[in-house]
């Protein structure tokens, strides 16, 4: 679904701005995860990009390899699930380099999302509690499947 709206972005009729998105990208450390979501987007859906910027994707051999990755798991009979330590991997390689990496992957690990929230317990959560229980939820959701 994702990859289908990057593309959709791609073909609208209003070029994006790639001058605007490249800074902006590199300004939060994101360019392999843009460059990831435009690769796709081309690879599997015909969308166009650039000159420049399908070059800069090209030369980008993680790029290459994750979206490999990515499209052999789209495409697969069998659908296989993806262990924590393989999707840790992953995360790392999406945004680059061991510490840049190891930084995204923490921050992913203990930032939470909807899933974490109880509904009604808004005003009643903390900071540290959402950051302790965050790992917690994704060590259970994901040894349960590794189980099933």
């Amino acid at each position: 679904m994702w990859i289908a709206d990057v593309a959709a972005l791609l073909s609208a009729k209003q070029a994006p701005d790639w001058n605007r998105a490249m800074f902006a990208a590199q300004e939060v450390g994101a360019e392999r995860i843009l460059f990831l979501g435009l690769r796709l987007a081309s690879d599997l859906l015909g969308a166009q990009l650039p000159e420049q910027i399908q070059a800069k994707i090209q030369s980008d051999r993680t790029v290459a390899k994750l979206a490999a990755q990515i499209k052999n798991s789209l495409t697969s009979r069998e659908p296989r699930e993806i262990g924590v330590v393989e999707r840790a991997a992953f995360r790392m390689r999406m945004r680059g380099g061991l510490l840049a990496g190891a930084a995204y992957l923490l921050r992913l690990s203990l930032s939470p999302t909807e899933e974490d929230w109880t509904p009604g317990q808004e005003g009643k959560r903390t900071t540290l509690m959402d950051a302790v229980s965050r790992p917690l939820r994704l060590a259970k959701k994901h040894s349960r499947r590794s189980n099933d």
